[in-house]
């Protein structure tokens, strides 16, 4: 797992063309790329494949960019998560996910498996992603505010091929 964590001070980190494959098996709740704290951060072209649980995990973070990378089979232990995920904090903001492939998500294991699940997240613009074959709700917000959702590309997903929002707040 490749991983940066401290308390907002590292700025314009690279994590590039790398290919990951097979990581967090059999393990559970382990990620690819995990980044907390961060400011400025940039995650392109990378190939995260057969992942036992979410291929780049994010927490806390301020201008992220994760761009031009493949998610192929994500989740393959885990439920209720994603391919690209976050959890609770109001310290997010303009963050992208971007010109993204998610491919081969399951549906199953007793639960939802998202390609984007952005939970209580703030400021994140989601764009220009091809979802294919890609399970359940392609981007699920919990909780959160700010965040704009367009311009994606959805064929053959499992669910409705669409995105869920629950919890929304005011």
């Amino acid at each position: 797992m490749l991983s940066v964590r401290d308390a907002l001070i590292h700025t314009n980190n690279v994590i590039t063309n790398n290919y990951l494959h097979d990581f967090s098996l059999p393990q559970y709740f382990s990620q690819g790329i995990q980044v907390q704290h961060d400011v400025g951060t940039v995650i392109s072209h990378n190939v995260l494949k057969n992942g036992g649980h979410s291929g780049v995990d994010f927490g806390c973070c301020i201008y992220l960019k994760i761009e031009y990378n493949v998610f192929d089979n994500m989740m393959m232990n885990t439920i209720d998560s994603g391919a690209v995920g976050t959890w609770n904090s109001i310290c997010y903001r303009d963050n992208e996910i971007r010109y993204n492939l998610f491919t081969n998500i399951p549906l199953g294991l007793g639960g939802a498996q998202y390609a984007i699940y952005l939970d209580g997240s703030y400021g994140v613009a989601v764009y220009g992603n091809l979802f294919y074959n890609a399970g359940g709700h392609n981007v699920v917000f919990n909780d959160g505010r700010d965040n704009d959702v367009h311009d994606n590309i959805n064929i053959n997903n499992g669910l409705k091929g669409d995105f869920l929002m629950y919890n929304a707040g005011p």
